[in-house]
């Protein structure tokens, strides 16, 4: 996960949404069928590259999925629904 951030971030367009939603997804596959949990921020990251591919209603369930996982993110997440204006 952070790999991937940090490329989005060194190298814009490296790191296109398609991807990413792709690798993010893989990861938290991994994660479950091994009976773990995702750290904190990465629904939130695959919410937000959801929501740059055109797929707000997959951005929100994301973003909810981050807030059940995780409620001290529900503030951050309730601000960045409200903000993007996700339905």
């Amino acid at each position: 996960y952070e790999a991937l951030v940090y490329e989005m971030y060194a190298e814009p367009g490296a790191a296109e949404p398609g991807k990413q939603i792709d690798r993010l997804t893989e990861d938290i596959a991994t994660a479950q069928s091994n009976g773990q949990q995702v750290p904190p921020g990465v629904h939130a990251h695959l919410g937000y590259v959801q929501l740059l591919a055109g797929n707000a209603m997959a951005a929100r369930a994301e973003f909810e999925t981050e807030k059940r996982l995780y409620p001290e993110s529900t503030v951050f997440m309730n601000r960045l629904l409200a903000r993007t204006g996700v339905p």
